[in-house]
């Protein structure tokens, strides 16, 4: 039997969608290209559709980063990029992870496991639809559907 969702139960679902995005972070750092003429500490910024991230360069060998430390992981990205312009020759690039992951929070969040998919593709529809959510956040939620 299809345990289809009441309105009540979709705004439970988009209000834990919303506090997904609230609470998501920068969850990690890689290196593509250390660059050249860096010392350990020089600030790496972190832009995105969050607030308060920071990172700085943690190791460099030769001028080189190798590493890169989150020194605040922010909150509220959906999507971040590494800018490390501002310090050694600018040259260095890296990628950020940020932790979010609607459709496995979405899942654990659904105790029935039976139709799941159908019942979370509702919810996910809903939120796109009546939800005010940012580009960066309305693709996240689309990624998710693409993903049931």
């Amino acid at each position: 039997m299809q345990r289809n969702l009441n309105s009540r139960l979709v705004d439970r679902y988009c209000q834990n969608i919303l506090t997904q995005f609230k609470n998501s972070v920068v969850d990690s750092i890689t290196v593509t290209d250390g660059g050249s003429a860096y010392s350990v500490g020089d600030p790496v910024v972190i832009n995105g559709d969050g607030q308060g991230a920071t990172a700085e360069v943690a190791t460099e060998t030769g001028g080189v980063i190798d590493t890169i430390t989150i020194t605040n992981a922010g909150s509220g990205y959906s999507v971040a990029t590494v800018d490390c312009s501002g310090s050694g020759n600018g040259d260095a690039t890296a990628t950020a992870t940020v932790s979010l992951d609607l459709l496995t929070d979405l899942t654990a969040f659904d105790v029935h496991a039976d139709q799941q998919n159908e019942r979370l593709n509702q919810v996910l529809v809903n939120a796109l639809l009546s939800l005010a959510l940012t580009p960066e956040q309305a693709a996240a939620v689309q990624t998710a559907i693409d993903g049931l």
